[in-house]
C-alpha cells in the first residue's frame, strides 16, 4: 500500500511540473508585443506603396489605351498596356515587391515568436518596477564625481536633447576650483572653466548601451612659486610667485551604458569610460622679462609620460569617464 502511494505521489509531482509553464518577464513580453506591432505597421506602409506603384501603371495603361484607341480607331487590350508599362516600371516594382518581402518575413518571425511565447510561457512582473520606455528631448544632467577631482574640482551642470531613439547630442560646462591634491603640487587659487560637448550612439535602444565621441577646452589658472632663470644675465630667482594660465582642447571615443533608476523613466544614471587625446597650451604670468622656467619644456612630439607634466606643452593623453545622474523635463 505504501508502495502504490508513494508511486502515486510522484506521478502527481512529475505531472505537476510538466504542466507548469516557464515564466518570462513581463518587460520582455511588451518589448515582444512593440515589436510585432511594428513589423506590422512596416508591412502595412509597404503593401500600401506597391499598392500605390500598381494603381499608377493602371492609370497609366488607362490613359495610353484611350489615346492609342482614338489615335488608330483600333480596339487595344487595356491588359496588355499594363503589361508593358509594369515592365518599363520593372525596377519600382521590384523595389516595392522587396519591401513587402522583407517586412512580410519579418512580421512572420516575430509573430510565430511571439505566438510560441504566448502559449507556452506564463508572463510575471517585471522584477524591478521601472520605465521601459526611451525618453527623447530635452534632459539635465550632473556628474558628481567631478566635484572630487584630485588639482581642479569641478562644479557643473549639462545638457542635452535626445534626438531620436538611437542618437543624443548633450553638453556640459563647469566652474573650476582648487581640487582636493592641488596644495601637493603647489597649486593655489585655482580657477577657469570646462566645456564639454559629445554626441552620443545607442547600439541597441532596449540595452542602453552607447559609443560615442566627445570635444573638450579647459581654461584655467592658479598661482604656483618655481624658479626662474635668465640665461643672458646667468641669473636664477629662487621660488618666485607667478600666474599660470593653461589652455586645454582635446577630442576622444568612450563606451557606457545608462540605468533607470525610477517607473516613469526620467531620473536615469549613465557611466562610460573611453580614451582621448588633448593638447596643452601655456602662458607664465607675472614672470619679469627675460626670465624661463628652468623645467620648461615645449614638444612637437607626443609622449605619454612626460618629465613635469604640468609644464609641458605637448599632445597627452587623457581618458574620459563618469558617472552622471539625468533629469528628463518631459
Amino acid at each position: 500500500m505504501k508502495k502504490i502511494l508513494l508511486v502515486f505521489v510522484l506521478f502527481c509531482a512529475s505531472n505537476a511540473n510538466a504542466q507548469k509553464k516557464p515564466t518570462i518577464n513581463q518587460r520582455y513580453a511588451d518589448e515582444l508585443e512593440a515589436d510585432l506591432l511594428k513589423a506590422q505597421k512596416g508591412l502595412e506602409n509597404a503593401k500600401r506603396k506597391l499598392a500605390h506603384v500598381d494603381s499608377t501603371c493602371r492609370q497609366m495603361a488607362r490613359s495610353k489605351t484611350i489615346s492609342l484607341q482614338q489615335s488608330k480607331g483600333l480596339l487595344i487590350n487595356q491588359d496588355s498596356v499594363y503589361q508593358k508599362i509594369k515592365e518599363q516600371k520593372d525596377g519600382h516594382f521590384k523595389i516595392a515587391e522587396s519591401r513587402v518581402k522583407k517586412w512580410q518575413n519579418r512580421y512572420d518571425k516575430i509573430s510565430s515568436k511571439h505566438s510560441l511565447v504566448m502559449k507556452n510561457y506564463t508572463i510575471v512582473p517585471n522584477r524591478i518596477e521601472v520605465s521601459t520606455k526611451t525618453r527623447t528631448g530635452l534632459f539635465l544632467s550632473f556628474n558628481p564625481s567631478a566635484l572630487l577631482e584630485p588639482l581642479q574640482g569641478a562644479v557643473g551642470l549639462g545638457i542635452g536633447y535626445r534626438v531620436s531613439q538611437r542618437v543624443e547630442l548633450w553638453t556640459e560646462g563647469y566652474y573650476l576650483y582648487s581640487g582636493i591634491f592641488s596644495k601637493t603640487e603647489s597649486f593655489e587659487n585655482v580657477h577657469g572653466f570646462k566645456a564639454i560637448l559629445n554626441g552620443k550612439y545607442f547600439i541597441k535602444t532596449r540595452r542602453p548601451f552607447f559609443i560615442g565621441i566627445e570635444f573638450r577646452l579647459k581654461d584655467y589658472l592658479y598661482d604656483d612659486k618655481r624658479d626662474f632663470e635668465n640665461k643672458l644675465l646667468a641669473d636664477t630667482i629662487r621660488n618666485y610667485p607667478f600666474q599660470l594660465h593653461n589652455q586645454l582642447f582635446g577630442a576622444g571615443a568612450f563606451i557606457g551604458k545608462k540605468f533607470s533608476l525610477s517607473r516613469n523613466g526620467k531620473f536615469e544614471m549613465e557611466g562610460l569610460v573611453g580614451i582621448g587625446l588633448k593638447y596643452r597650451k601655456l602662458y607664465f604670468r607675472n614672470v619679469p622679462a627675460g626670465y624661463t622656467r628652468i623645467d620648461y619644456k615645449l614638444r612637437d612630439h607626443f609622449q605619454i609620460f612626460p618629465e613635469n607634466y604640468f609644464y609641458t606643452e605637448q599632445w597627452l593623453p587623457y581618458i574620459p569617464a563618469a558617472i552622471r545622474f539625468i533629469y528628463h523635463l518631459k
